[in-house]
């Protein structure tokens, strides 16, 4: 059974394109491919452009996009966080003269391209003790070489050792793991993503059973701050913000976790996050 590819076209975009024209170029191809209905001439009035050869200028190169339009042409192409950030770096880096700043602008796309441009495959739901078989795969990946079966072994108590050769299995069909040339096992290159289906193992009972594992733990780890964090918060929002506040967040743990991760590793560490609503001050939260 191979794994079904899940294309993300603005994440290929926004990962790809050389300069900001050719990224508001392909977005919109992307979109009018879809939405036939929208013209340049429509986009350019949604925007707030009054020029009518403006975008198409923009989109060949020949200009780049004024700053005081990003916002809207954000909104337009429904980019938030770090996806509207990049987009922003291209802009910026189009149009600066100075070196010194478009060597930071460049660093900065490099990292945030990097935590948007994994490549993502959808995991089928019927992989039997699927939670144990992503911390084999994490075992795996915290060795410089491909390991033995006798060197997994060791970072598992003796009733785990009964199912790593299922574990095992289920991710060599499945294409998350592969064998050397030599037998051994090393990750594949996808990034596997959870989805809920029918039958299986879904996406929510996956977090269910990482949320019950830190419960377990918790006490364990809650006296060993210098090794674990901890925490909870409550803090205030307005409600009208928090599709956004969501959208920043979710894009800044992913650059955060690319940073954190190490090239050599020894550890494997879980990182739960929830943010959610508990009380309004005008309804019940359900």
């Amino acid at each position: 059974m191979a794994l079904q590819q899940q294309v993300d076209k603005v994440a290929d975009i926004l990962v790809t394109s050389e300069s900001s024209g050719e990224c508001l170029r392909r977005l919109y191809e992307s979109l009018a491919a879809e939405k036939p209905q929208f013209s340049m001439n429509s986009v350019s009035d949604k925007i707030g452009i009054k020029s009518r050869g403006y975008l198409s200028w923009v989109f060949s190169g020949k200009r780049v996009l004024h700053p005081k339009y990003f916002l809207s042409t954000a909104n337009f192409f429904q980019l938030t966080g770090l996806r509207a950030r990049i987009l922003e770096l291209l802009i910026f880096i189009d149009r600066t003269r100075k070196d010194s700043e478009r060597e930071r602008y460049d660093s900065e796309l490099a990292d945030l391209r990097k935590a948007l441009g994994h490549r993502r495959s959808v995991l089928p739901p019927r992989v039997k003790n699927i939670c144990f078989a992503l911390e084999v795969l994490g075992v795996i990946g915290l060795h410089q070489e491909p390991p033995t079966r006798e060197q997994l072994l060791k970072s598992f108590q003796r009733d785990e050792r009964i199912g790593l050769d299922d574990a095992i299995h289920s991710l060599l069909h499945f294409g998350m793991l592969e064998k050397s040339p030599t037998g051994q096992l090393q990750m594949s290159e996808n990034t596997q993503v959870l989805i809920g289906q029918n039958g299986g193992v879904t996406h929510i009972e996956f977090l269910e059973t990482s949320l019950a594992d830190t419960l377990e733990t918790l006490e364990h780890w809650y006296h060993r701050p210098e090794e674990a964090v901890v925490e909870t918060h409550l803090i205030g929002v307005k409600q009208s913000e928090l599709k956004t506040i969501a959208a920043k967040i979710r894009d800044q743990v992913n650059v955060f976790c690319d940073e954190l991760e190490d090239q050599k590793p020894d550890t494997l560490v879980r990182l739960n996050l929830s943010i959610h609503p508990v009380r309004s001050r005008d309804t019940p939260i359900k």
